[in-house]
């Protein structure tokens, strides 16, 4: 059933949570603090109102400035567990297009009508929906277990198979997660099998090449996500790492990015955007991260996400970065975030993993505070530093009453808030 939350952000005190370094903001919204649909999210995207479009696996929720709405199975949806939502603009249309595992809704945005496609009204591949995109041009392309379906108002399209590059690419047993359609009719998949590339014409669909790990970078053939930035920089997003690639041969060209060449923080990357200043945005199973060419940035549990699993990323029109998880719903306030996840020449913790204590050797800035949080977000110990401690190099904590676990050292400094993960194994 369609209801309306109003949710009041200025009483961050009954629950809504912000953390707040020097220079950052993260507001989450959970079902502990708000009135969003689930804390499970798989997609989100914003329309040109600035209203935030969330799919969940209990309907879809929007958020217009402090009022969520949410839509179920009583608003004529296809189905609760909804997957990939993307929007469609032109002239008098503002419409969701939302796949889930019992086919295709399209929520008109303006009068909250809806329609349902699935494989008993449409030609429909399959009714579970992975993936949705829509293209600059509007045609709409759906992932499916057994292939891609287009659609452009009046007919249905299917490919199954894609890829002339070595072994060709049968979608009809690779799933597809992700969509990417660039202008030129260049279409992107991130599959189970790899990275498949077609083109749609008006006579059908002309096979294109297929990126295999055989053949280059590519760290792994079960990709998550693809984006192809403003300078055609193509980005693909696997279980074990995230590659870029630039140029027109498609044995080359490759970057490589892991936990072992590079800060990102987790080789298991979910999603992908790119922003006008040329930033990657990149969400992983460790938290989101923004990558601009040299240094990477991140924001996890540590330092205010819901969740450190991110399943989604949008951008409003005011620039903030809004992020899906599997734990809830973050806003993140980038005009000035400069707090950074940094690497082991800030500061160092030791031993790693540790028995019954660690040195924190502490940066060279002012440190005031030190929190610690279990891998779930919780915060287990805080420490206030007075002026002689807060300049002091090294720091001792016993851990005689942590149990075995991941744990996340967070410090509050002058210039930020910085974090590292230690593990305890007695």
């Amino acid at each position: 059933m369609k209801t309306k939350h109003t949710l009041f952000i200025f009483l961050c005190i009954f629950g809504l949570i912000s953390f707040q370094g020097q220079s950052q903001t993260i507001t989450s919204f959970t079902k502990s603090n708000s009135a969003i649909a689930s804390n499970a999210i798989y997609s989100i995207d914003i329309d040109s109102s600035n209203v935030v479009w969330i799919a969940t696996d209990n309907g879809i929720s929007s958020l217009n400035g402090d009022v969520f709405t949410n839509f179920d199975l009583s608003d004529n949806l296809a189905g609760l567990y909804s997957y990939g939502l993307d929007f469609e603009y032109g002239t008098g249309i503002a419409n969701i297009w939302c796949g889930s595992k019992s086919g295709i809704t399209k929520l008109d945005v303006d009068d909250l009508s809806t329609g349902i496609y699935t494989v008993a009204n449409s030609d429909l591949l399959s009714d579970t929906i992975y993936a949705s995109h829509v293209a600059a041009n509007g045609l709409k392309l759906f992932g499916t277990p057994k292939g891609l379906c287009t659609f452009d108002n009046t007919n249905w399209d299917a490919i199954q198979i894609a890829g002339t590059l070595g072994e060709p690419t049968d979608l009809k047993t690779k799933t597809i997660k992700n969509i990417y359609a660039k202008s030129d009719g260049f279409i992107y998949m991130a599959t189970s099998g790899g990275i498949a590339r077609v083109t749609k014409t008006i006579d059908g669909f002309t096979r294109a090449s297929t990126v295999y790990s055989p053949f280059n970078g590519i760290q792994s053939n079960n990709t998550t996500a693809v984006y192809v930035d403003a300078k055609d920089k193509r980005w693909y997003g696997t279980v074990a790492g995230l590659t870029s690639q630039i140029g027109a041969d498609p044995k080359s060209g490759f970057g490589v990015y892991t936990t072992s060449t590079s800060n990102i923080p987790h080789n298991y990357v979910t999603s992908l955007l790119g922003d006008s200043s040329y930033n990657m945005w990149v969400g992983t199973r460790g938290g989101i991260a923004k990558y601009d060419g040299v240094n990477w940035q991140t924001w996890n549990t540590a330092l205010g996400l819901p969740n450190d699993t991110v399943t989604s990323i949008a951008m409003d029109a005011d620039k903030n970065v809004w992020v899906g998880t599997r734990g809830g719903l973050a806003k993140l306030n980038i005009h000035t975030a400069t707090n950074k996840l940094l690497a082991d020449d800030h500061f160092s913790v030791f031993p790693n993993p540790a028995g019954s204590f660690i040195e924190i050797a502490l940066p060279e800035t002012k440190t005031n505070s030190i929190y610690i949080y279990n891998i779930n977000g919780t915060l287990i110990k805080r420490i206030e530093l007075n002026s002689s401690a807060s300049h002091q190099k090294n720091l001792r904590l016993t851990l005689d009453d942590y149990s075995n676990g991941i744990y996340w050292l967070k410090l509050q400094t002058d210039l930020g808030i910085y974090a590292k993960k230690f593990a305890v194994i007695k």
